[in-house]
């Protein structure tokens, strides 16, 4: 009886400390992120986004409105985040809010897949359908933020005039890491874009956001290196997983790709994604694009800056 309680005691403590996928969109009345805002060479800026808690109906729903401002000077609202926007979080964990230009449509949906999709609204021309407002789940992958590993989810919203597209017109795209949200906003028609620089959730500092941007030479002067690094991982040989640390001095658009002896590619562990003065990590678990772990031997990673080349190292996976 005594070891049926402990087993009990020991899965319920493990059960309340297991992430929910609520923790993609925090809602704590007071929560703040810092953004760095970057809209060509010539002009950046620190946006902040603050969340302030409205209620909780009797259905369960959470209501949380969120306002947004630049520093430097400051003024709101800090595009391309809204002045002020309401969300209604559901029962079901989805999030209603506006997207683009459509109003009061499911935004994000928590609990929501890889390649999940749904219609955002509908055009009609004298009754006949014209068009969609889409959203679709891009890709749900593991990311360091402010040194530690978190599951983020890609939804990215376009036009298309067919439900059963998977791309369309894309309109932007947003990025939410489960316990810090949006750590990402940009692409597509959206101005700009903006990258999470810290955060204060639930009382909570994660990274800094003391360090106000006030020119774009004042950011390249920072502690940043000069030029794109890219080390060698570590642990290196390695026999599961292993991580592979870069650093940039400016904005860059960047891939990384593992390929195998022969030059094939085995996965692709960054695809065009954006990124700001600072240094990475990024973590490879030895498996290839189908999830699949990969056999002993000798492999190359790529770092590409805007689909180019810039440096390629060897490592050793041995089992």
């Amino acid at each position: 009886m005594k070891n049926f309680i402990l087993i009990f005691v020991l899965t319920s403590c493990i059960i309340a400390q297991t992430e929910s996928n609520l923790d993609y969109f925090p809602q704590h009345d007071g929560d703040m992120w810092e953004y760095f805002f970057y809209d060509g060479p010539l002009y950046v800026d620190t946006a902040q986004v603050f969340n302030h808690y409205d209620s909780t109906d009797a259905f369960g729903n959470v209501y949380i409105t969120q306002t947004s401002r630049y520093i430097n000077p400051i003024s709101v609202p800090a595009v391309p985040f809204p002045d002020t926007i309401q969300y209604k979080i559901d029962t079901l964990n989805q999030v209603w809010g506006r997207v683009f230009e459509s109003d009061n449509v499911i935004a994000f949906k928590l609990n929501a897949e890889k390649g999940d999709q749904w219609i955002l609204k509908t055009y009609y021309d004298n009754g006949e359908v014209q068009g969609y407002e889409m959203a679709r789940v891009g890709i749900i992958y593991e990311e360091n933020y402010f040194g530690k590993i978190y599951t983020v989810m890609n939804t990215y919203y376009y036009f298309t005039p067919d439900t059963t597209d998977t791309l369309g017109l894309v309109r932007h795209g947003v990025d939410l890491a489960k316990g810090l949200g949006c750590v990402w906003l940009g692409g597509g028609d959206i101005i700009g874009s903006s990258n999470l620089r810290g955060a204060v959730i639930d009382g909570v500092l994660y990274g800094d956001t003391t360090n106000v941007i006030t020119s774009v030479e004042n950011y390249k002067n920072s502690i940043f290196p000069s030029t794109l690094e890219l080390e060698q991982n570590y642990p290196n040989p390695f026999n599961a997983g292993t991580t592979i640390n870069f650093s940039l001095s400016r904005f860059a658009t960047l891939s990384l790709i593992i390929y195998n002896v022969e030059g094939k590619e085995v996965n692709r562990l960054l695809n065009n994604k954006d990124y700001l003065p600072g240094n990475y990590s990024i973590y490879w678990d030895g498996k290839n694009r189908y999830k699949q772990t990969v056999s002993s031997g000798i492999y190359f990673y790529s770092i590409l800056q805007n689909s180019k080349p810039v440096k390629t190292k060897s490592m050793i996976l041995l089992k």
